[in-house]
């Protein structure tokens, strides 16, 4: 209870001299309230120095500052190939016994990561064993082992955090990114509130080379030349070669970077720590451009892990609008009107048939659209037959005229009585159209199986509904003879 009323802060403390008029109330109180009796005057002068007292402390601006100290702790583990199984194992051990002393209002949340992250435990309390992760190590190994991202993990853990609670992000990692820009997520998880800590994954390894990143420009105009920029970290000073592979479409080639030689990559001296280098390449194609750099050592003892060798970057070129047009091996002419008509509006269509296409995200990057023309056509997300459809909507046409001809037959009737300017004529030529529409139909759900009866007998429908419409209209405004 002492802790509820107890107050943290006061934004005017100087306010709080407005207390000292109690004593002015007091003496101005003595004979004002003299004829209330003791308990009611003793009760007004309360009433009024309560009033004052507060009135101090809002002119003060009084703060209660109430402490939350629920705490909800997020691991970010490094399963990468870079780490050495051993490390890997104690960073495990490790966090598992970090969260057995937690307290009960807690959570703890476990992400591992390498090229992708995966959540291995949402924010949760204790289990029944007493550990805050519920998970038994060793946990699974990732997806992409190959690639280092902690980029993706920072993200991933953002999107994590328990509200109402104070966050804490633990990253577990040798550091050896080769995808993404750790540092730029991180300004963005300290916008969200979130302070980070870093348990460096320490191992030895005789001697090591990693290629932390490969960046390319997102995009590039046709015939540029682009600048790629290979940055490789080293251990000790080593010397190798460099290649980059161009992919474009499903087609990759190796890219001749040194045509004084006849080695294809352009050979490089390793300096220890961080090493930026330059690649100038001209851009023929305009598509999407995957790029794949690979170191290669001379020496093989030079480096230990040869997995972390190698980075990716992508560059798209913009060319003129280029349609993808999937098909059936067997229906390709089918197909030719509709690309006849986008080539008549200068697009460009690729033809693919479906029994052999792979489309990948770099192929799916080359096009401006894709048309999947070999899908059949869909009714209320089942797969039916386009003339299924047709039969059945001819076969509903005909079950509305059979239903609703008589009455509109005696309605049609009465009007023919009251109204004497409307044409029993033209009525009977409407209801020989429907019957005659009525028959098409009849055939056409039962032999015939096409679209163009059913699409004419909707028109006609239409037609007739706003011929009545029309008559509706004149009608109401006609005014009658005198």
């Amino acid at each position: 209870m002492s802790d509820l009323f107890s107050l943290s802060r006061f934004d005017r403390p100087w306010a709080l001299w407005i207390l000292l008029l109690v004593v002015l109330f007091w003496w101005m109180s003595r004979r004002s309230l003299a004829g209330l009796g003791p308990v009611r005057g003793k009760l007004s002068i309360a009433m009024r120095f309560g009033v004052l007292a507060l009135l101090a402390l809002a002119l003060a601006g009084t703060h209660k500052i109430l402490r939350n100290d629920d705490l909800n702790v997020m691991y970010l583990l490094d399963l990468s190939r870079s780490v050495p199984l051993d490390v890997r194992r104690a960073a495990e051990d490790f966090v598992v016994k970090s969260t057995s002393e937690m307290k009960d209002a807690d959570k703890a949340t476990l992400l591992t990561f390498d090229g992708r992250t995966n959540i291995e435990q949402l924010p949760s309390g204790m289990d029944v064993r007493g550990r805050g992760i519920h998970n038994d190590p060793p946990f699974p190994d990732g997806q992409k082992p190959d690639q280092t991202n902690i980029a993706q993990a920072i993200r991933m853990a953002i999107a994590c955090m328990a509200p109402g609670m104070n966050n804490r992000l633990v990253i577990l990692s040798d550091g050896n990114q080769n995808i993404g820009d750790a540092v730029e997520e991180a300004k963005a998880a300290k916008a969200n509130d979130l302070s980070i800590d870093v348990v460096p994954l320490r191992y030895e390894y005789g001697a090591e080379v990693v290629f932390e990143q490969l960046k390319a420009p997102p995009y590039a105009n046709l015939h540029e030349q682009i600048t790629l920029r290979p940055i490789l970290r080293s251990d000790k000073r080593t010397s190798g070669e460099i290649r980059i592979y161009q992919r474009v479409g499903g087609e990759e080639t190796l890219i001749d970077l040194d045509p004084t030689t006849d080695r294809f990559g352009q050979h490089i001296e390793l300096q220890p720590g961080r090493n930026p280098f330059v690649v100038r390449l001209p851009i023929s194609t305009a598509r999407s451009h995957e790029f794949r750099a690979e170191f290669i050592p001379d020496d093989p003892r030079a480096d230990v892990i040869s997995e972390n060798n190698a980075a990716v970057a992508y560059t798209t070129v913009e060319g003129p609008p280029t349609v993808l047009f999937i098909g059936k091996g067997d229906a390709e002419g089918d197909d030719g009107p509709l690309i006849e008509a986008l080539q008549r509006e200068r697009v460009a269509v690729n033809w693919a048939p479906v029994e052999t296409i792979n489309l990948s995200t770099t192929v799916m990057q080359d096009f401006a659209a894709i048309i999947l023309a070999f899908l059949p056509l869909l009714l209320d997300g089942a797969r039916v037959p386009e003339v299924v459809i047709w039969r059945i909507g001819s076969g509903c046409y005909v079950a509305y005229a059979a239903l609703i001809l008589p009455s509109r037959w005696r309605q049609t009737r009465a009007i023919l009585e009251a109204d004497a300017s409307i044409s029993p004529r033209l009525t009977k030529v409407m209801f020989l159209l429907v019957a005659v529409f009525s028959a098409v139909q009849a055939y056409n759900a039962l032999l015939l199986h096409a679209g163009w009866p059913f699409a004419l007998a909707v028109v006609f429908e239409l037609a007739m509904a706003f011929l009545m419409f029309v008559r509706l209209i004149r009608t109401l405004w006609e005014r009658p003879a005198a």
